[in-house]
């Protein structure tokens, strides 16, 4: 091939290859701008912590859910409003005392099963509960989302305890995830305080695992 077109080919090749990486770096510009601004204002909307809208410090178990408590959760990764029913749960609003032709599940676990980040419909509880009242089942099933943010089988033991008379569950089931339970349980530990016979544990900063 001459010198000549050798030259055009390189120029040609140069420029092509220019075009794609300014392309790739305008997305890329695009895409931290739009970052920044979904994270800017989910901390406008939500705060650290949202606390006092959603969940709020609790003595007997470091925090807990806030009856009826309603906020629009957004980030840049979801976009979500987050409804806690008058029990304290993000869930559809359920009777304190079970129905007498229901067999009430209480699931019991961490963010994983309240479905932070994903509209109720969507929570793992809430499917659960559809795929088992099918129609040839002549018993109602009733699938309780008691998923805390947070929580591991420290707080929900403690959680169990309080609501496991009024709610009288005919199964309670617990989702453990092991990237993080391990850890959080053993910082629980460390900062409960028990009452002198053991049988009390309390609360009394707000120190996060």
């Amino acid at each position: 091939m001459p010198r000549t077109h050798q030259r055009v080919w390189l120029l040609r090749l140069l420029t092509f290859t220019t075009s794609v990486l300014m392309v790739c770096v305008a997305f890329l510009l695009i895409e931290g701008i739009l970052f920044a601004r979904d994270f800017l204002t989910a901390q406008g909307t939500t705060g650290a912590t949202f606390e006092g809208s959603v969940y709020e410090f609790c003595a007997s178990r470091h925090h807990r859910l806030l009856p009826n408590g309603r906020f629009r959760h957004t980030s840049y990764e979801y976009d979500y409003i987050w409804a806690n029913n008058s029990l304290g749960m993000r869930d559809r609003e359920r009777p304190r005392q079970k129905p007498q032709e229901a067999f009430r599940i209480l699931i019991l676990g961490d963010s994983m099963i309240q479905a932070r980040g994903v509209t109720l419909e969507d929570a793992m509880v809430t499917r659960l509960e559809g795929l088992l009242n099918h129609s040839t089942r002549t018993k109602a099933v009733e699938v309780l989302n008691g998923g805390v943010f947070g929580y591991s089988p420290m707080l929900e033991y403690l959680y169990l305890r309080e609501i496991i008379d009024p709610l009288q569950p005919d199964l309670v089931v617990v989702g453990f995830f092991l990237q993080n339970d391990v850890g959080e349980d053993y910082f629980y530990t460390q900062t409960a305080h028990s009452s002198t016979d053991g049988e009390v544990l309390s609360f009394d900063d707000r120190e996060w695992p």
